[in-house]
């Protein structure tokens, strides 16, 4: 019996060190682990270097990222100039991310026939590509199969047209 209770101690003395030693180490390595830009199950976190338009940026990786689930004017649209709304979308857009980091969130489908890589966005809890629809400044599209959010996005599109802001204001029509 004697050997039972010493064994338990030593056991119990041994998990409560290792507990701590393991608490200590994460808040150590928190800091460097939190910047890493890598994919942590279908979501990574990266700084937008360049906002192209409202519905694409450049981010850290040398990527094109486009929005999902949503479609900004063009800034090129015909013969170089750009689309009711365009400028004031990408404005919007550069606001909100460039030079910042934001969490991309993965659907079904990786990239387009382009090339850009699809992704939800957001910065600050904020989900980005809903925002653009919200203040008129892009329209809900649908591209099955990334549909994940698609209601939401096209109930925001319902309210900014009943206000008539953004594209579907008088300025727009």
């Amino acid at each position: 019996m004697r050997t039972g209770k010493m064994f338990a101690k030593f056991f119990s003395l041994f998990n409560w060190k290792l507990v701590l030693f393991l608490f200590l180490l994460s808040i150590i390595f928190y800091p460097f682990a939190k910047n890493t830009d890598k994919i942590l199950t279908d979501q990574e976190f990266v700084e937008v270097k360049r906002v192209i338009d409202g519905d694409t940026f450049v981010d850290s990786f040398g990527r094109r990222v486009r929005l999902i689930g949503i479609d900004a004017p063009e800034m090129n649209y015909r013969r170089g100039k750009p689309e009711c709304m365009a400028l004031e979308s990408k404005l919007f857009l550069q606001e909100k991310i460039l030079h910042k980091e934001v969490v991309l969130k993965k659907d079904k489908k990786d990239k387009d026939k382009y090339g850009r890589v699809l992704r939800y966005a957001y910065i600050d809890g904020e989900f980005i590509n809903k925002s653009l629809v919200e203040k008129g400044l892009a329209i809900s599209k649908s591209y099955p199969p990334n549909v994940s959010f698609q209601n939401d996005l096209e109930q925001a599109e319902v309210r900014a047209r009943k206000e008539r802001i953004g594209i579907y204001s008088s300025r727009c029509m």
